[in-house]
């Protein structure tokens, strides 16, 4: 069982363990969230020219009606091997930033060969006459994803990992629970592309997030809280069902409850029998993990590349 120490807490100390800005020495609260802003803003701005500059960038429309997204593809240079598809998603608890602002992750990947997938999401407070907005963002980068995957054999992919920050790695893990052959019209080919996950940052139980500041706009209920959390999600699978093997990373400077959920859903899986590596990164906090991917030599970026090179 989850441990549940958060339902005694009052509002404002609930609060404080769920903002990151709180939990970092490197710079003051007021002044990190517009710094990462303005450094994601500029490094994006940057990389994403220098591709269009090579046409090694490109933007296609995948969905109908509510679902219809925008995903951005950062292509390697054409003389690599591109047979590995990395898939991005941002975070933002659901409700702030966009992909263009995260363009930069995919340096470190394009650089060694591999495409890199960013898909778009409405944010939780733009879906109207719904009850759950997470759960409609789900679905729609589900479907972008199901695209993604129909098109690997038209583009030569033959492995396909998932990432993603924060509330995108909250959704990354959603993704590896899915039944992808038998909720969606895929071949067996291309759902065995599909390899793994890995949760940067992650929240795996939403229940704590709704006497939040995070779901001010979004407006979910606990009930709706428990069907967009991996940890209950995965007490529901059948014991015939294996999830996609699941790779965790938690900065030094993350909130506490981001340890507990990280460390309680790493056992989850564990009693369960399935694959979940838990990677720490020393010296960083909830921003500056997705920082580094900018910089050269960074450890994360070694983490993933082994897992994409090595593991599968």
């Amino acid at each position: 069982m989850t441990t549940s120490f958060w339902k005694e807490l009052p509002r404002e100390e609930l609060d404080k363990h769920y903002n990151p800005t709180l939990w970092t020495p490197r710079l003051t609260p007021d002044s990190l969230l517009p710094k990462h802003e303005e450094f994601t803003t500029r490094a994006s701005n940057d990389y994403k020219n220098s591709l269009i500059e090579r046409n090694l960038f490109e933007s296609i429309q995948v969905g109908d009606g509510n679902y219809k997204s925008e995903i951005d593809i950062c292509k390697p240079d054409q003389a690599t091997d591109q047979k590995t598809a990395l898939i991005y998603i941002h975070g933002g608890w659901w409700q702030w930033f966009s992909k263009k602002q995260f363009t930069f992750v995919a340096k470190p990947f394009t650089d060694k060969g591999i495409t890199v997938y960013l898909p778009g999401y409405t944010m939780a407070q733009d879906w109207n006459n719904t009850s759950n907005p997470i759960q409609e963002i789900f679905t729609q980068v589900k479907l972008a994803i199901v695209q993604l995957l129909k098109d690997t054999d038209k583009n030569n992919i033959d492995k396909v990992f998932i990432t993603g920050h924060s509330a995108g790695g909250h959704l990354a893990a959603m993704m590896a629970l899915v039944d992808w052959k038998k909720e969606f019209d895929l071949t067996n080919n291309q759902v065995q592309r599909l390899k793994g996950v890995i949760s940067l940052s992650g929240l795996f139980d939403v229940r704590p997030l709704v006497d939040t500041f995070v779901n001010d706009a979004i407006k979910i209920d606990n009930a709706e809280a428990e069907k967009v959390s991996p940890y209950y999600l995965l007490n529901e699978l059948s014991k015939d069902f294996k999830p996609l093997p699941t790779f965790l990373a938690l900065p030094e400077y993350d909130p506490q409850e981001f340890y507990r959920q990280t460390r309680e859903y790493q056992s989850l899986l564990h009693n369960k029998g399935h694959h979940c590596d838990l990677f720490f990164i020393s010296k960083t906090d909830h921003l500056d993990i997705i920082e580094n991917f900018y910089s050269e030599n960074y450890v994360l970026t070694d983490y993933i590349m082994d897992i994409i090179q090595n593991r599968h």
